[in-house]
């Protein structure tokens, strides 16, 4: 980890350098998740302040994302999902992934008075199958005996576009769920189940908000910057489980893997639909400048970038995942 040691001065200054001299600044590009964007786009904001390295993101969806990256329209992806076998297939090369922050899947809902809901697995995966179809249904009622639910028929909202949140929503209810796995599998894209659709966490947001009856998932940020209804979800040992900080802390601390999502916890204080959002680059595809601008990118969000996150409720990195984005750097860099 000898090359990442001191890499954001170092680069500052040699920044500073070449942009005085060619009276342009170094900048990076990069699409993908949408899932991140509250955060990236702080991040790379006050990256440029303290660096005069510019980074221009399009958050268009994680799938739209890793295709631009693999057909080389950008230098980074950003995405809520580990690029699988065949897409590393199709880049033909190195494929390299920064796990970048923690965040989690949530699901909200439009109700009366919008009351905290209890969720299983179970649960989730009938109701978005639309096997149960209203909601008073008995099981529904099960799980939430003192809330007085309307018989009124529920409105699953999906993501149009290709995205990381589905990603996580779908690879969670198929890891813990036989009837969404038979029926459905894991996927970036859930369009073709019946219900609204609409791009982006933002518009799942909005078309929650704006459709009585209605329930859908999107990232955490988005719902509580929204002001929405989140429901708890009952995890492995069975607990109703609230996302926030500390679940979505407690479920990346007993994590040891950095290639896919955390989802179905075995911490007993653990939120089941926590997750890992990556940054994601080809580095044959790189100059060394970008390759120097991007490891430096990447240590500043694990370090001064750790003010921003806390500052915007996404909880700090675990150390361990740290030491690992900086074996990724050294083996970028070339140590």
């Amino acid at each position: 980890m000898k090359i990442a040691k001191n890499l954001v001065f170092t680069f500052a200054v040699l920044s500073l350098i070449s942009c005085n001299m060619n009276n342009k600044c170094n900048m990076l590009r990069g699409s993908g998740a949408t899932f991140p964007y509250p955060l990236y786009h702080q991040i790379f904001l006050q990256f440029y302040q303290e660096t005069n390295i510019k980074v221009e993101y399009a958050a268009i969806g994680s799938g739209a994302g890793i295709n631009n990256l693999v057909k080389n329209r950008f230098d980074f992806a950003a995405s809520d999902c580990y690029m699988d076998a065949k897409l590393t297939e199709l880049a033909d090369e190195t494929v390299l992934h920064f796990p970048t922050f923690l965040s989690a899947v949530v699901i909200s809902y439009n109700l009366p008075g919008n009351p905290q809901l209890n969720l299983s697995s179970e649960l989730i995966a009938k109701i978005f199958l639309q096997e149960i179809e209203y909601w008073n249904d008995e099981h529904i009622r099960t799980l939430n005996p003192d809330i007085q639910l309307p018989e009124k028929r529920i409105i699953p909202v999906f993501r149009s576009d290709a995205s990381g949140t589905s990603y996580i929503f779908s690879d969670y209810l198929c890891s813990t769920n036989a009837l969404w796995a038979s029926k459905v599998s894991k996927s970036q894209s859930l369009n073709h189940l019946p219900g609204k659709e609409a791009k982006g966490n933002g518009g799942v947001a909005h078309t929650i908000k704006n459709t009585p009856s209605s329930i859908g998932y999107l990232e955490l940020k988005h719902a509580t910057d929204q002001k929405m209804p989140i429901a708890k979800v009952r995890n492995k040992c069975g607990n109703f489980i609230y996302p926030d900080n500390n679940s979505i802390s407690a479920a990346a601390n007993l994590s040891h893997h950095f290639e896919n999502s955390f989802l179905d916890t075995p911490a007993a204080d653990g939120y089941p639909l926590s997750s890992f959002s990556w940054l994601v680059i080809r580095p044959e595809k790189l100059s060394m400048s970008q390759k120097f601008a991007f490891a430096t990118l990447i240590e500043w969000m694990i370090g001064p970038g750790q003010i921003i996150a806390v500052e915007l409720d996404y909880p700090k990195l675990p150390s361990r995942t740290k030491e690992h984005i900086r074996t990724l750097l050294d083996q970028l860099l070339g140590e």
